[in-house]
Order: structure tokens, then sequence, then C-alpha cells
């Protein structure tokens, strides 16, 4: 692995053009590298050994290190910015979902059946560039995770309307981390609200319900296919009665406060002409 240094120019661009992930506390890793924005115009203004990849870590901005919050503060104050970068591996990121596939693959080529897991994890990619609202309604009594209580209109209602039903949000989950900020239930819910506000794109890593276990190859424990098929429909059925009672619930809850705002307008009309009547009979008394 290699260090170098990049020399950036915000002004004028849309931001860094970065996707980073700070899950070791210490650096900010590289996800992805965008389209638009100051990293991908110094890549192409720059040879192949001075260019930032996806799985890169940036270990310094501005001499600002060892805390990642801080280096990406440099990068809403600052407009000239260095960055130290060491190189990364080329291997891609691999999602919690491919590993789990991976995982319960290799289990049934060796012939034995896989330990049901307690829970599934998956990342979520909520981007607040079109909404105001995350669209979550949670508790954090536990002081580790945040519980979904119920979905409204927003960010991740639009991540469930484009995605299966296994990797949606549903009441009942649990926010284990965001953007690998975890173990501490009030500083997630700090952090989201301040990503949800600078319009950006983040990330939430959600813990589910398992999803149903693999068919096992033992014939004695096998079930027949129609009877696996039957649940699995059942479960779909039940994921997307979930999805659309959440709809609905969204729906309630804009029409209670349309109706609020409604009852709020009339009473300041009715007090405004209450008042304006006080004024009259005063005129009235007077003369």
């Amino acid at each position: 692995m290699a260090e170098f240094t990049v020399q950036l120019d915000l002004t004028g661009a849309p931001g860094l053009g970065l996707e980073v992930d700070w899950a070791d506390g210490k650096t900010l890793l590289i996800k992805s590298v965008k389209a638009t924005g100051a990293v991908p115009n110094w890549n192409s203004a720059s040879d192949a050994s001075k260019r930032i990849h996806a799985n890169d870590r940036v270990l310094s901005i501005n001499g600002t290190s060892g805390d990642p919050k801080a280096m990406l503060a440099v990068c809403k104050k600052d407009k000239k910015l260095s960055l130290l970068v060491r190189t990364g591996s080329s291997a891609p990121i691999t999602s919690a979902v491919q590993t789990a596939v991976q995982t319960a693959a290799d289990t049934g080529k060796a012939g034995t059946s896989a330990p049901v897991p307690k829970f599934f994890e998956f990342n979520v990619t909520v981007d607040m560039s079109f909404h105001t609202r995350l669209g979550l309604d949670v508790d954090w009594a536990n002081s580790k995770s945040l519980y979904v209580r119920h979905l409204q209109a927003g960010a991740v209602e639009e991540w469930n309307r484009q995605h299966p039903a296994h990797l949606s949000v549903h009441a009942g989950d649990r926010i284990v981390s965001v953007n690998g900020f975890s173990e501490n239930a009030e500083g997630m819910l700090s952090l989201c609200r301040e990503l949800a506000q600078s319009r950006s794109s983040f990330q939430l890593r959600v813990r589910g319900p398992p999803p149903p276990p693999a068919e096992s190859k033992d014939k004695d424990q096998e079930a027949p296919k129609e009877k696996e098929s039957d649940s699995s429909e059942e479960k779909g059925k039940a994921k997307d009665k979930e999805k659309k009672k959440d709809k609905e619930k969204s729906k309630k809850d804009k029409e209670k406060e349309k109706a609020k705002d409604k009852e709020k307008s009339k009473k300041n009309k009715k007090d405004k002409e209450d008042k304006e009547k006080s004024r009259k009979r005063a005129r009235s008394s007077s003369s």
C-alpha cells in the first residue's frame, strides 16, 4: 500500500464527489467515487498513480486526522483541501447480503446445513437530495440501537419502493449503525438529523428478522417443494401487507396534519373577526 497527497479545490464543485464510511473511527474509507465533484475533477487531470479509487482511505484532511467527523467538518469549512490518501485493495467491497448468500452456497457444497441466524443485517443507502424527512419514527430506549416503531413519508419509504421486501425497512427492525457510527443510540439519532439536514446520501445498517433458512440437502429433513413455495408466498404476502399498512398510516398522518393546519387557520380567522368586532363595539360606545 502506498500513500500520496491530493490537492483539491472545492470552488464551483458540487462537493467532494465521494461516498465514504468511517466504521474504524479513525479514517474515511472510500466506498465509491461519484461522477461529479472535486475528486472526479482531480482524477481526470492526474496520472493513474495519483488517482483516488474505491477502497482507498483518507488518512487526514488539511492536517486533521484520527477523527472522521472532524475531517468532514474541515471539508464543509475550507474550499482548498489537502488529503493524505492510502491506496487500498482492488477487491470489491462485499455487502452483508452477498456474504450471507456465499456462506449459504459454501455450506451447501460441503453437505452440511448452516445454523439459522438470530437476525439478518443489511445496508440501506438513503438519498436526502429530494426529501426533507428520513421518514422513521424511532425509539432509543436500549441506548445502543434505534428501534423502528413505524414508517412515515420520506427517503426510507422511497428506498422500500425500489427494493424487495427482505431488503426493506419495516416496523420492528433496528438501526444498528449510521455511516459506520454505532453503539450510541442518541449519537446515531443526532447524526441522522445532521445528515438529513445537509441533504446528502448516507448509509443505515439495519437489523431485521432472519430470512427463510436454506433448503436442506438431507432427504430425511427435506420438505415438499409445494409447502416451501406456499410458505414463501405467505411470507411475501405478509410483508406486502405490512408495507401497505405503513403506507396507509403515512397517508393518515398527512391527512391529520392537514386537518390540524385547517383547524388552526379557522381559529386564527375567528380570533381576527372577534377582535374586529370588539374594536367596532368600542368605537360605537365611545361615540
